[in-house]
């Protein structure tokens, strides 16, 4: 990510607060790997894991011959869907059959359904799971069970699905490797910087190196509407 700025309009102030874009460069930089998680999260019911199978899929094979799914439709965010996959992801197993003791630490969705979850699993009362106008005085059993993750860049695909991931393990649901970690902005803006000295221009870059790929399916569950 490079940007250039003519020296003289620098000079004239016609760019404002120039500290200030850099400071949004550097932000963008330290943002770009989540920028490629949500990127292959957007894929994953299209990509291939470490199973064959689609990250995101119906029949993910075991080797006792039975299968496994981390994929469902027709389950809109409300708080029996929640507890019914939450529960199954509890007695998901390795591909050897035994259980992997899956815990679901996070709920994530795109802003559309953030109140939603946030009534689901951080309400005081159980009358506010769904309904904000609801008069019930019952306890939420619900309430911290697992975290809120609000991904506004969700939206673009889907403003109705939502994920229910175990973020706890030490391996994760998606994996971000790096060659160059996100570096600080430099400036070249010293009168004898080639840039400044032969073209009149003040140059502004960050560079990173890396990729997003697929962990384990078994952490993380899709839920249509």
């Amino acid at each position: 990510l490079t940007y250039a700025l003519k020296v003289t309009d620098v000079e004239d102030d016609k760019f404002g607060n120039m500290a200030s874009g850099i400071k949004a460069m550097g932000r963008a930089a330290r943002l770009w790997p989540n920028d490629l998680i949500t990127l292959a999260l957007s894929g994953a019911e299209a990509a291939v894991c470490y199973d064959g199978q689609f990250f995101f899929d119906t029949d993910h094979p075991c080797e006792d011959g039975t299968t496994q799914t981390n994929l469902h439709a027709g389950t809109s965010l409300t708080a029996a869907n929640y507890i019914t996959r939450r529960a199954a992801m509890m007695t998901r197993k390795g591909f050897d059959g035994k259980p992997l003791n899956v815990r679901a630490s996070h709920i994530v969705v795109p802003p559309e359904l953030e109140i939603t979850a946030k009534r689901i699993v951080e309400a005081d009362l159980a009358g506010y799971l769904q309904n904000a106008a609801s008069t019930a005085v019952d306890s939420n059993v619900l309430r911290g069970t697992t975290k809120v993750m609000v991904i506004p860049e969700l939206s673009a695909l889907s403003t109705t699905s939502w994920y229910l991931a175990d973020l706890s393990k030490p391996i994760k649901p998606f994996v971000m490797q790096f060659r160059v970690r996100p570096e600080a902005p430099t400036v070249l803006n010293r009168p004898n910087d080639q840039g400044v000295f032969e073209e009149g221009l003040i140059k502004v870059g960050t560079r990173a190196r890396g990729a997003a790929g697929y962990g384990l399916w078994q952490l993380i569950d899709k839920c249509n509407a």
